[in-house]
């Protein structure tokens, strides 16, 4: 009873203190509390009670299904509990009196005995927890503090006086005006399909257009509605600030996010996901544009990038029809396979016979490692590492699929902070699709405790 109890005493702290790290801790913050632990104790006294001999794979469904994922409404805030209840709830950890919980050796389930000698034990556990504790890498320790200082820069920031000082320097209007005509300097032109490639937008036997073709239609029309609104806001920003228009609620928040460096919600509302500030938002965007350009212009690329999409999810089911069309088979059977190529976008000199290249991802959680090409784990001080270019090749789909021994099912999302909402297409809003990496001398578990996630655009 008292190694199984502590089992448990151990995954609810690990549970609980996860979710100071952020994303990286749980995509979505649930509120555990006392409970679920005093819940999840009944059912672990009722089964060793009932049982002859422990069932841990029930222990595992109850505690980490049913207690604890009960609040779970992210699948892969599911397998991670999961995941983490598989350290705990073994026949090693409840036979073996030298089993540790974490690496450094220092946790595990006391020895039978007096209730002084747990508390002496307890009493010597370090008062400062390390991440990998948790089933994370140290690197989450510096996620942790990038978001405390955030937050408390967020908080400085929320209690600025608008108006600015009397030192002669410039006034926050003159910022601002300055600030919003150099913008509409710099914004791109739009994209026109009128210096098109003949590949672009080439059409198949039967009239109708190549999928890839179609989905470019549709982005061009999404960043074209959002200069459009970048151009408007602009304008009318300057003419209010010189008190020719009248200053709505909405170009106020536009003239607090330009003086903070924030990208404007009525930019954002229309825009893709992005948590960047303002100057690299910018960046990001003409870089957007400018590959966009030229893939119309000069037709589908070698590789693409995968980070100047508004809808990659749109992107990757368009690459899938292709190869459907091509080959008669019906789209619904086939998937990607992944295969992570030795080489930079650079090198690409031509594209595959089948499936696409992509490339401008990055692994967070760990490190791909070229040299036995699987995960590995990162270095120290190192928490996001660009990944090679990427091979999706299309597949017929097999019963065990995304269930080969040896590799992770990698989450792929937009944006750091990984969860979504669900939107009208039924796609989340941050996450794109798992991708199949090879998980190298750790098991899948190891890097689902990790969380190890690719990202197609990073906070900076």
């Amino acid at each position: 009873w008292k190694p199984p109890l502590s089992a448990l005493f151990f995954s609810h702290a690990s549970i609980q203190e996860r979710r100071k790290y952020g994303a990286i801790g749980w995509n979505i913050r649930y509120e555990w509390n006392q409970s679920d632990l005093l819940t999840a104790m009944a059912n672990l006294r009722m089964y060793l009670e009932e049982q002859s001999e422990v069932p841990y794979e029930t222990l595992r469904y109850v505690v980490g299904d049913v207690n604890y994922g009960g609040r779970v409404t992210d699948y892969m805030d599911q397998r991670c509990v999961a995941a983490i209840l598989s350290t705990y709830f073994c026949d090693e950890a409840v036979r073996n009196d030298d089993y540790r919980y974490t690496e450094d050796g220092k946790y595990y389930a006391p020895a039978r005995g007096e209730i002084e000698a747990t508390r002496d034990y307890i009493d010597r556990l370090p008062l400062l927890d390390r991440p990998e504790v948790f089933g994370l890498h140290r690197n989450a320790a510096i996620a942790f503090e990038n978001s405390e200082t955030k937050y408390f820069v967020e908080t400085i920031i929320s209690i600025q006086p608008r108006s600015g000082g009397g030192g002669g320097g410039k006034s926050t209007d003159e910022i601002a005006a300055e600030l919003a005509a150099d913008l509409a300097s710099k914004l791109p032109a739009a994209l026109s399909d009128t210096n098109a490639a003949e590949a672009t937008f080439m059409k198949d036997n039967n009239g109708a257009m190549n999928s890839l073709g179609t989905f470019l239609q549709i982005e061009m029309g999404k960043f074209n509605k959002l200069l459009k609104a970048m151009s408007t806001s602009l304008d009318e920003l300057q003419r209010a600030i010189k008190g020719t228009i009248v200053m709505s609620a909405q170009l106020d928040a536009m003239y607090q996010a330009l003086i903070f460096q924030r990208v404007p919600d009525v930019w954002s509302n229309v825009g893709y996901l992005s948590l960047k500030p303002l100057g690299s938002w910018i960046k990001d965007f003409t870089q957007r544009m400018e590959f966009m350009s030229r893939w119309i212009e000069h037709g589908p690329p070698d590789a693409f990038w995968m980070s100047a999409f508004f809808f990659p999810q749109g992107y990757m089911t368009a690459a899938l029809q292709m190869y459907a069309r091509n080959t008669m088979i019906a789209i619904d059977t086939l998937d990607f396979r992944t295969e992570v190529l030795a080489i930079t976008p650079e090198e690409v000199v031509s594209s595959p016979k089948q499936g696409v290249y992509f490339y401008g991802s990055f692994v967070e959680g760990a490190r791909w490692d070229t040299k036995s090409g699987s995960l590995e784990e990162s270095h120290v001080g190192e928490t996001h590492v660009y990944m090679p270019v990427i091979w999706l090749d299309p597949i017929v789909k097999d019963d065990n699929y995304g269930r080969e021994p040896g590799m992770y099912n990698c989450p792929f999302y937009k944006v750091s902070s990984r969860a979504g909402t669900l939107s009208t297409t039924g796609h989340s809003t941050n996450y794109i699709r798992s991708l199949q990496l090879p998980a190298g001398r750790y098991s899948s578990e190891h890097w689902v405790r990790r969380s190890v996630a690719l990202l197609s655009s990073l906070d900076d």
